[in-house]
């Protein structure tokens, strides 16, 4: 596995696909997991970035595992957000910070 800066920042936008529960997102630390890919990747959320727009969000996200290769994580790639094996929003990636 190729080694990569786990402390990799980025700019994303998702949508629930169910039921929008209230979380605690400065805890938050769910799985991204790219399209068309199986690997799970650790994300933390920055809870004071998170704004809502009709059903969509924008957050900053930074990655959180050392020796885990986020280089898939590029612009405009689709991913979802997994806590186990549950997909809880899909969204892409707008930029990297």
């Amino acid at each position: 596995m190729q080694k990569t800066d786990y402390r990799k920042e980025l700019l994303i936008e998702f949508s629930f696909l169910d039921i929008d529960k209230k979380r605690d997102y400065s805890l938050y630390r769910p799985h991204l997991v790219v399209q068309g890919d199986s690997e799970y990747l650790g994300i933390a959320f920055y809870a004071d970035t998170i704004k809502k727009e009709g059903n969509k969000y924008t957050a900053r996200i930074h990655c959180i595992y050392e020796g885990v290769n986020y280089n898939k994580l590029l612009s405009n790639v689709l991913f979802e957000i997994r806590e186990g094996p549950i997909i809880l929003a899909k969204g892409r990636v707008l930029k990297e910070l």
